[in-house]
């Protein structure tokens, strides 16, 4: 059967050269470009979509040409042709390339041209096998190198290459649910509040733990008078008694909604900024709430976005229902674990998000601390910085170490109660400003990070033997 528009291409991909198969089978309509189908391969395969790529068909080249270049090296650029006008039968081979430092190479073969009865409208993953590879291995002998070092204790990169690639890595792993629910949002725009449900979080989210029960009276009173819990109970009680619906631009409270929820807090918020001078004009302007929603989404409390209504999820009603302990075991670890640390904060830094590797140095770092003796926060910093090379670069490289620190791990353990902080009013030469100055561990965050060793470090064990 020849292709044309209408048809639905069946592929299978399979990643060249690489020791053990890795593969995967998929269907798209043939009206997809070719760009198209380079956005498929990159979800297929885990990747990022970090550097070029090329298609060679028929010995004609499509990627993304340079426009001072185009002539010379012939490449066609692959968002102006679609499939059915560059394919033209059922058992023809493409090759694709991605990334040409590392050189990925993947073999695709069109497997069937189906005319199917309902139209197929994105790409598919119908199976496959393995995990891809991490982007910037060092191509299939330096993939085979990194499995062969987290695998062995006692190989000389084995903490190293763990701390890089997050913590821990399953080649053998293949979720072909994942893939297709990443292949539906191919096009869409975000919607940062969305989260897939994880069944875990019922169980704090894996991480099972004796502390709810054991804290002890004054431990639980901290926890209870404890103004961030406090105040996301109260968010969700609002939530569940009023109809907030997201706006539309970016799914955020609307303001009457955070004015609202602001003036139930412990410390009611203010909607103007600091300085007086102007109101707040979006939630993502109020720090604290902000912070709240998305440890609460983040959680799976809640649910909603652009245009729906936020409601409280069944784990939203529970979580009500709960213990206070309980309620800041989870939201401690929802903090943790399931959040981005840089979304929660203004930093001028490259990252989209924190490493798991960077999360887990600065827990083992923070346990070290004593509750009785504080430490400058300077020293602290130092201590964060020096030992972050590989975990978080633009921190060890960055003229602003101590700001980042404080700014995206200090001030929400603050709000957790984990750290207690010391100020001191520092003059300059037109304003004046605190600066933080001590950082000691209260008992709640030694208690808490104590629990936590036979929790996060039980799901990471290698990460914390050196």
């Amino acid at each position: 059967m020849s292709i044309n528009s209408t048809s639905t291409l069946q592929f299978k991909a399979t990643l060249h050269e690489a020791h053990l198969p890795i593969w995967r089978r998929f269907v798209i309509p043939a009206d997809k470009t070719l760009e198209d189908l380079h956005d498929v391969l990159q979800v297929l395969f885990g990747w990022k979509d970090y550097h070029l790529r090329e298609f060679r068909i028929a010995d004609v080249t499509y990627g993304l040409p340079d426009p001072e270049m185009e002539a010379e090296m012939g490449i066609l650029d692959d968002s102006k042709y679609m499939l059915f006008q560059v394919l033209q039968k059922k058992g023809q081979k493409i090759r694709y390339f991605y990334d040409f430092g590392d050189g990925w190479q993947i073999d695709l073969v069109i497997e069937q041209v189906q005319e199917p009865t309902q139209k197929v409208t994105q790409a598919i993953c119908l199976a496959g096998e393995r995990n891809g590879p991490p982007e910037d291995v060092g191509g299939v002998s330096g993939y085979e190198h990194f499995l062969e070092a987290i695998a062995d204790p006692a190989h000389y990169m084995h903490i190293d290459l763990l701390h890089w690639v997050g913590g821990q890595f399953n080649s053998e792993e293949f979720d072909v649910q994942s893939i297709n629910k990443l292949l539906g949002r191919i096009g869409k725009p975000v919607d940062y509040w969305e989260y897939d449900p994880k069944p875990e979080a019922e169980n704090h989210f894996g991480y099972k733990t004796s502390w709810i029960t054991t804290g002890g009276k004054k431990l639980n009173e901290t926890i209870q008078n404890l103004a961030l819990r406090r105040d996301i109970v109260e968010m969700l009680t609002y939530i569940q008694n009023n109809k907030v619906v997201g706006t539309a631009t970016t799914g955020n409270f609307p303001l009457k909604a955070v004015e609202e929820m602001g003036k139930r807090f412990v410390d009611p918020i203010k909607m103007r900024f600091p300085d007086g001078e102007r109101r707040y004009i979006s939630e993502r302007e109020v720090d604290i709430l902000y912070f709240y929603h998305v440890l609460a989404n983040n959680g799976q409390l809640l649910t909603g976005g652009k245009g729906r209504k936020w409601r409280l999820t069944e784990l939203g009603h529970r979580f009500l229902a709960e213990s206070p302990a309980w309620q800041y075991w989870h939201l401690f670890i929802t903090f943790w674990i399931q959040t981005n640390w840089l979304s929660i904060t203004y930093v001028d830094v490259p990252e989209e998000e924190l490493s798991t590797s960077f999360k887990l140095l600065f827990l083992a770092i923070c346990q070290e601390l004593s509750p009785t003796n504080g430490i400058t926060f300077t020293r602290f910093a130092e201590n964060i910085a020096k030992k972050c090379f590989i975990v978080w670069q633009s921190l060890y490289f960055s003229d602003e170490k101590e700001n980042l620190i404080e700014q995206v791990c200090i001030i929400p353990l603050i709000a957790l109660g984990i750290f207690q902080p010391d100020y001191e009013l520092r003059k300059h030469k037109y304003f004046s400003k605190e600066h933080l100055n001590r950082i000691t561990i209260t008992q709640l965050g030694a208690s808490v990070l104590n629990a936590s060793k036979k929790s996060i470090q039980g799901k990471y064990p290698d990460f914390f033997q050196h």
